[in-house]
């Protein structure tokens, strides 16, 4: 069986389930095979544009590398130093942002 019939069976099988009252499986299934997302620092073997501010990252600069599964897709994305240490000033912005007090 290939890929896109065990898709198709696999869907069948969600719409089942959710049509039974069996959601709480389905969402069981979809947190297990969730990727994490990998990040790292590299040093490039070559040219890549960085996909926030589309500068060249020229070979043997160091970049940040992104990693993950969207929607069954295999997803990398490249980022220049700058643009990573912005970004994460951003993420941790926003997470004291909505921090939550007990």
């Amino acid at each position: 069986m290939n890929f896109s019939k065990q898709h198709i069976v696999l869907e069948e099988i969600f719409e089942y389930l959710i049509d039974n009252g069996r959601k709480d499986l389905v969402d069981k299934y979809n947190n297990i095979i969730k990727p994490k997302k990998i990040e790292k620092i590299c040093t490039s073997r070559k040219t890549w544009k960085c996909c926030k501010c589309l500068k060249t990252i020229i070979k043997g600069a160091k970049y940040f590398n992104q990693t993950y599964i969207s929607n069954g897709m295999h997803v990398t994305k490249h980022y220049c130093i700058s643009c990573s240490n912005t970004s994460k000033k951003e993420i941790k912005k926003e997470q004291i942002k909505f921090k939550f007090i007990s």
